[in-house]
């Protein structure tokens, strides 16, 4: 979400926070965005993201 209010202009990309957010889910996201490519201009790659984290969460949780 952070990413999509820097797209938009509404939140400064030079700010230590954007920048910090960047720095720390960028590592995650780009292996995603390499095998599954933005569609029409939204990119999936957060969303995929988190339904694994919600996955492996459940699964460690349950075992």
């Amino acid at each position: 979400m952070a990413s999509w209010a820097v797209s938009f202009g509404s939140v400064d990309p030079y700010h230590p926070a954007v920048q910090f957010l960047h720095q720390a889910t960028e590592p995650v996201l780009k292996p995603v965005r390499d095998l599954l490519p933005p569609v029409s201009g939204f990119d999936f790659s957060p969303i995929i993201v988190l339904i694994v984290l919600q996955f492996l969460s459940n699964v460690l949780i349950n075992s």
